[in-house]
């Protein structure tokens, strides 16, 4: 298993903006990549596709007591042309990135 994420937060010189990228990984199973997922006789399947994120984000603090976020996260998983069966679901369906990117828009208020 291998995993980690790393951050980096910039003011943006003395204004109430900050900007935020982040980028993780998690391959739960670094023994096997790419079409060796779901090979039959190997007792792997979805659960040991790889992961990576990139994270982009915008900060916006109102006053002190609230923050605005606006962020987009871009997930890119491994691909596997393996046709194992796995339950109902069957591992052609990670023969492409699924389109599962994410855009979040916050509010936080500190009281």
């Amino acid at each position: 298993m291998s995993g980690g994420y790393v951050y980096f937060l910039q003011n943006i010189f003395q204004s109430r903006h900050q900007l935020v990228v982040k980028y993780d990984w998690y391959d739960p199973n670094t023994d096997v990549s790419g079409n060796e997922i779901g090979r039959a006789g190997s007792l792997t399947g979805a659960a040991d596709v790889k992961f990576t994120t990139l994270g982009l984000g915008w900060i916006y603090r109102w006053n002190s007591q609230v923050k605005i976020t606006a962020y987009y996260d871009v997930v890119t998983n491994e691909i596997s042309n393996a046709s194992a069966a796995i339950g109902k679901n069957t591992l052609n369906t990670w023969a492409e990135d699924r389109k599962d990117n994410v855009f979040t828009l916050r509010v936080q208020y500190k009281f």
